[in-house]
């Protein structure tokens, strides 16, 4: 082996390694509550950049924030969704769509 081979071999064990790691699919969900399986009244709102997203919020303002989540109570069958609007059709707006969407059905499920 010459030293070209090793190299490309280190460098693409290093690009499979850096994916594995930055791709975590592994966290799992304490549900507050559980809504699936029912119907729901689900109103989306969708912003065009933070700032706007980030004046909607009722509460604290976060920089990096793509979008929110607001339930009623337990036994309600209604949820809103805040978000940014999406720039492709996968893209990590689209993965905050199904974020908050399971809020809407699990309410809070992290800090």
């Amino acid at each position: 082996m010459n030293i070209k081979t090793i190299l490309a071999a280190v460098v693409l064990f290093g690009i499979i390694l850096l994916l594995f790691i930055s791709t975590n699919y592994s966290t799992s969900i304490t549900p507050e509550f559980d809504r699936s399986n029912n119907p729901m009244k689900i109103t989306v709102y969708t912003y065009k950049n933070r700032d706007q997203l980030n004046k909607a919020h009722p509460g604290k303002k976060e920089l990096n924030r793509r979008g929110w989540a607001l339930w009623y109570e337990k036994d309600s069958s209604e949820c809103e969704i805040h978000i940014l609007q999406g720039k492709g059709l996968d893209d990590d707006i689209t993965l905050s769509w199904g974020h908050e969407l399971q809020h809407c059905i699990y309410g809070r499920f992290h800090q």
